[in-house]
């Protein structure tokens, strides 16, 4: 008897040559995303690539030696606003009409002439609060341009300007500063004066407002000869494409890693999830289908049906 089935341990497993293929390679998942950021990034950051050239420059404000008059409240609180007006007129100078006057200061330029400069000019200039303590404002100041020598130009004459009218603002204010000590000295003479006179007056609050008034005159008078806005840093030029371009492929590179990993990562989720189970894999056609014990086939078993004997013939009596 011979067996002509077979069993499910015999049986070979076949897959489709493209179904590995359909199945996709996870790290091109990762590498095709990661190299579409990085070169969008790239060429993102060369168009948008700012100017070549920015000039900068910086000075401040010295309190100290700006007008003051001791023991007077009211002028306190009147320089604090000046102070306040100062920072906000100062940081407000690109957007203002007296750039026009910064930039042309001898007027050779037409009108129309002017409000292009001062157009084009506003949009890159900056001006910039710093740092600000009791005493002191540092202000910055900023100009990007694709020419070296106007954006060095604008930043001086900006710088100079600045400082000229806040240096002629000073003298005013101290001028005001001194008037407003002097009034107030000869008042204060004239009550002490009155209290001398007064058998129970007492002169030692008026004698100290008193020097107060006279210190005060003494500080306005000498601040009328200072200079409280000073340069702090002078005009230079720096050529910023070295940097931008740095930047900019550190962002590409940084922005392509984040694509790859996470292309990488769906990657392989969605290659889990769509590669067939054991039962359910691409049987390659002509191949039959490996067996396993719910459909091998029954055993059948062959006879042969036995073959008579060979009998000698018959002998035959004469």
């Amino acid at each position: 008897m011979n067996a002509i089935g077979t069993t499910g341990q015999e049986a070979h497993e076949h897959v489709a040559p493209g179904a590995a293929k359909r199945r996709g390679n996870p790290l091109m998942l990762g590498l095709i995303p990661a190299l579409a950021v990085g070169f969008l990034v790239l060429a993102i950051g060369l168009i948008a690539r700012p100017p070549a050239y920015v000039a900068r420059a910086s000075f401040a404000v010295d309190w100290n030696e700006m007008a003051a008059v001791f023991g007077d409240e009211n002028a306190e609180k009147v320089r604090e606003l000046v102070r306040k007006g100062i920072i906000a007129e100062t940081t407000a100078l690109p957007k203002s009409k007296e750039l026009s006057s910064i930039l042309d200061p001898d007027g050779t330029l037409s009108s129309d002439q002017r409000a292009a400069l001062t157009t084009k000019v506003g949009d890159s200039l900056h001006i910039t609060l710093t740092s600000q303590t009791e005493d002191k404002d540092c202000f910055a100041i900023q100009f990007r341009t694709k020419d070296a020598t106007q954006a060095k130009m604008v930043v001086q004459r900006v710088l100079r300007g600045r400082l000229s009218d806040l240096n002629d603002q000073a003298f005013v204010l101290s001028l005001a500063g001194a008037a407003r000590a002097k009034s107030d000295l000869d008042d204060l003479s004239k009550q002490q004066a009155n209290d001398r006179e007064s058998p129970d007056g007492d002169t030692s609050a008026s004698e100290w407002k008193q020097l107060q008034a006279g210190l005060s005159l003494a500080k306005n008078a000498v601040g009328m000869f200072l200079s409280p806005a000073k340069m702090v840093e002078d005009v230079h030029v720096e050529n910023t494409v070295g940097s931008h371009v740095v930047r900019v492929l550190f962002a590409a590179v940084l922005f392509g890693g984040m694509a790859g990993i996470a292309g990488l990562g769906l990657g392989k989720v969605t290659i889990a999830t769509k590669t067939p189970r054991s039962s359910e894999r691409a049987i390659a056609p002509g191949v039959p289908p490996k067996l396993t014990p719910t459909n091998v086939p029954p055993v059948i078993a062959r006879f042969e049906m036995p073959k008579p004997p060979i009998l000698p013939p018959p002998i035959l009596n004469r």
